[in-house]
């Protein structure tokens, strides 16, 4: 991290809930990647940091994140952090530790505001749903938005993701749309269904190939692929450690965030 000198503090009402950053950027557009099923936004998001040469510039701070130190590989990270270079159009949101249902709204007012307060124009979350069994459709990455979304963005209609009818985006990237649907900033998530309980490097690698197709950008995903054993042995460790964490949550001591 830099100069606390140079940080940029967003809060909202009395929560406490924090966008702090140490460097000035003005990310054209927002990926968030945060827990969910398959972890795949939370992978995608790794790997196109990694990728991009992306640092972390920031941290997403409040009362309500469980105090959870993450460490991987044996480095220690803030559990919520915010990726971006000056260079680049592109930012990063991405969250390594579970939260209490009660926290979503705190926090992704607080990104959205960061978000806003800095020029950002759309938010794209990646995450995954439950699989349908019954249907052969684990390959697929589905676009969600506003119909005026999508007419206006020729880089949507360019390609011809499918389009789900009815359903629901839930925790942190489901809290970050409604968000969205408030402010002026777009609000799309890409989804693929997920058909395992363990982590899921392959919906991961499929989520960035559509973002790289929507985007232009040129995002290798073969190192992904090649190191899936590998991810989904050390994010298998760490889910079964928030698992543990958001049962202590729910059947612990109550701390004001279950009732």
């Amino acid at each position: 991290m830099h100069d606390k000198s140079s940080e940029l503090v967003i809060r909202t009402d009395a929560d406490q809930t924090i966008c702090e950053c140490t460097r000035d950027i003005s990310p054209e557009w927002i990926v968030v990647g945060f827990p969910g099923h398959g972890l795949v936004g939370n992978i995608a998001a790794k790997h196109i940091i990694s990728e991009l040469n992306l640092e972390w510039i920031g941290s997403i701070r409040s009362p309500l994140i469980p105090p959870v130190s993450v460490f991987i590989d044996g480095v220690l990270a803030y559990p919520y952090r915010i990726y971006g270079c000056k260079d680049k159009e592109i930012g990063i949101l991405i969250g390594e530790s579970p939260c209490p249902p009660q926290a979503y709204y705190y926090l992704a007012r607080a990104m959205m505001q960061w978000a806003r307060s800095n020029g950002t124009k759309q938010v794209i979350c990646l995450d995954g749903f439950v699989a349908d069994p019954r249907e052969n459709k684990s390959d697929e990455v589905y676009l969600v938005c506003e119909p005026q979304v999508y007419q206006e963005n020729e880089e949507l209609k360019n390609h011809n993701f499918p389009k789900p009818h009815t359903g629901f985006i839930s925790g942190l990237s489901g809290a970050i749309m409604n968000e969205a649907l408030l402010s002026p900033i777009e609000g799309i998530s890409l989804l693929t269904p997920i058909s395992t309980p363990y982590p899921d490097p392959g919906g991961a690698a499929r989520l960035i190939e559509a973002l790289s197709k929507i985007k232009g950008l040129n995002i290798d995903v073969t190192k992904l692929l090649g190191d899936a054993e590998k991810i989904q042995k050390s994010l298998m460790e760490l889910a079964d450690k928030n698992r543990q964490i958001s049962q202590q949550e729910t059947l612990g001591p109550s701390k004001g965030l279950y009732v």
